[in-house]
């Protein structure tokens, strides 16, 4: 009987609902006939009648429907038993406990602190660390940049002589307006240069192109004014040294950094280096002096002891490159050793030497 009027309550539900047109008709029916119409239940309720609304509006209508007869929005919420009550109480009391306990643990540190003070006054305090990514104070680098301004001085005088003596210029306002725009673009391009290397893996910037070019402006000047012996001296010491002293100080302030120059011409510098380096057996491939010195001397044996009867002194500099490498003791540098003198033996093999065609799949 209860199968049956289940089946009868599904069916009248059914039907009920395939006559209602609207969604919302459909999700007010399915509020009457939920006990606690949650919009939970009341989308369970519907899914089993394969009435599946947009969830958004299954919630407002719900929402409207329950407000409308007076019924409080809850949520979800799980409905409180004896066992529960007593288990939130538990918890209350001990958050109280905890806080009555709070105020006497923060005051132990103050005292064990001022025990520490009374027994040991004297106590050092570490040092804390200064931040890696200050800058700390090189005295290099200043003094260096003093050394651009003495230098700087001595360009000072020569375009003050060249505007007065060589370009008549007696004027002493309109001398210091011309001669002062090219010390103060170099005082500026100085600037310029040291603010691009103090910034984070900074360059100096085209700015230094500019100051050797006005170093060149000064220097045409000296020689002009002095001649070209006196004129190499104001050259030298003036604007020469200034831009060199200020390089010098950029460069100090470039290697504290730890900054490595990616430039084409660093580049080519670079790889100039390591092949002359290695043309002499010098390249940085984590060997000493030595293990290179011996690597070497085996090589030589393997060379001598091939080479004809009538290369000169072959038997005493066969002898010497074998003490040399002392193939004798370091069964590494003999092996070594062996190899080249088999490679050296067998090379009129290599031409008759079969070998697979690498085009061939494998």
């Amino acid at each position: 009987m209860t199968a049956k009027a289940d089946s009868r309550s599904t069916q009248k539900h059914r039907a009920a609902l395939e006559s209602l047109r609207s969604q919302a008709d459909k999700i007010r029916y399915a509020c009457e006939q939920v006990p606690q119409p949650t919009t939970a239940a009341v989308r369970e309720w519907l899914a089993t009648y394969k009435v599946r609304p947009d969830r958004s509006h299954l919630s407002s209508v719900v929402s409207a429907w329950r407000k409308q007869r007076g019924i409080g929005s809850t949520g979800e919420l799980v409905k409180l038993t004896p066992e529960m009550i007593a288990e939130l109480d538990a918890i209350a009391l001990d958050k109280a406990e905890t806080e009555r306990a709070e105020p006497e643990k923060l005051q132990a540190p103050e005292k064990l602190q001022a025990l520490d003070k009374l027994q040991a006054p004297d106590k050092l305090q570490t040092p804390q660390p200064q931040a890696p990514d200050k800058p700390q104070k090189r005295v290099s680098t200043w003094v260096f940049i003093l050394g651009a301004l003495v230098g700087l001085v001595v360009s000072v005088d020569t375009s003050w002589r060249f505007f007065g003596d060589k370009l008549g210029v007696t004027n002493i306002p309109e001398r210091i307006a011309m001669f002062a725009g090219m010390e103060i673009v170099l005082i500026a391009c100085g600037i310029a240069m040291f603010e691009g290397v103090r910034r984070r893996g900074g360059t100096p910037g085209p700015a230094r192109w500019l100051a050797w070019a006005l170093c060149g402006a000064s220097a045409y000047a000296a020689l002009v004014l002095s001649g070209p012996f006196l004129g190499a001296a104001r050259v030298i010491f003036g604007p020469v040294l200034s831009v060199v002293a200020l390089h010098f100080a950029l460069g100090v302030e470039l290697r504290a950094r730890g900054y490595k120059r990616t430039g084409t011409l660093a580049r080519i510098g670079r790889e100039l280096r390591e092949r002359f380096l290695s043309r002499f057996g010098l390249a940085d491939d984590d060997r000493d002096a030595l293990t290179r010195t011996r690597d070497r001397a085996a090589r030589r044996v393997a060379r001598l002891a091939m080479a004809p009867k009538w290369t000169p002194l072959r038997r005493s500099r066969l002898d010497r490159a074998m003490r040399k490498s002392n193939i004798a003791h370091d069964e590494d540098v003999r092996a070594r050793m062996l190899a080249e003198l088999a490679a050296i033996r067998h090379a009129r093999d290599l031409r008759n030497l079969k070998q697979e065609s690498p085009w061939q799949a494998s």
